[in-house]
């Protein structure tokens, strides 16, 4: 997934977290690699002042993939998915994003986990579709919220999107 794309979404699910009244911060994808070597910079410093009153959740980097990591209010202790009763397993790897953003929202929700491997191609037209609402291109408004039936039935294909992308790309013409 690339991160400002990852970025988005997870300043979505902050926003939707933050609408439930859970009070969380979730940390942009590019900052925890910042803490490691070289540049070894001070996490405490990538945390908002209040830090000690949410619920952190951060992406870390670990080669090849990102680890979700959850900080509660307290003691901190740390989990990790085998920690995690009921957590939806990944078994292919072109889903980690759909997966990382799913875990964060229902990690700061603190709510079990409903969704599955399968619904990933669901999940993935969805979080298009709610970027696409929630960022405003083309201004088409917020036709589509994740919990209308609309929205469900735009996802699977049965009501046709406010606009496309036109492709102009002719194979024969390319140069690879």
């Amino acid at each position: 997934m690339d991160s400002v794309v990852g970025n988005a979404c997870l300043r979505l699910v902050q926003e939707m977290v933050q609408l439930q009244g859970k009070d969380v911060f979730i940390m942009d994808l590019h900052t925890p690699p910042t803490w490691l070597p070289p540049m070894d910079c001070d996490p405490l410093h990538s945390l908002p002042v209040d830090y000690a009153k949410k619920t952190l959740i951060f992406p870390l980097w670990t080669r090849g993939h990102y680890l979700l990591c959850r900080i509660a209010p307290g003691p901190w202790q740390e989990q990790t998915g085998l920690d995690i009763e009921g957590l939806p397993q990944q078994h292919f790897g072109v889903d980690c994003g759909i997966f990382m953003i799913m875990y964060a929202w229902y990690i700061a929700l603190e709510t079990p986990f409903d969704f599955s491997i399968h619904d990933m191609p669901y999940l993935r037209r969805w979080w298009c579709t709610v970027l696409m609402e929630n960022l405003e291109i083309e201004g088409h408004g917020r036709r589509f919220a994740h919990f209308t039936e609309e929205g469900r039935k735009m996802a699977d294909g049965s009501v046709a999107p406010v606009f496309s992308v036109p492709r102009k790309r002719k194979l024969d013409t390319m140069v690879l």
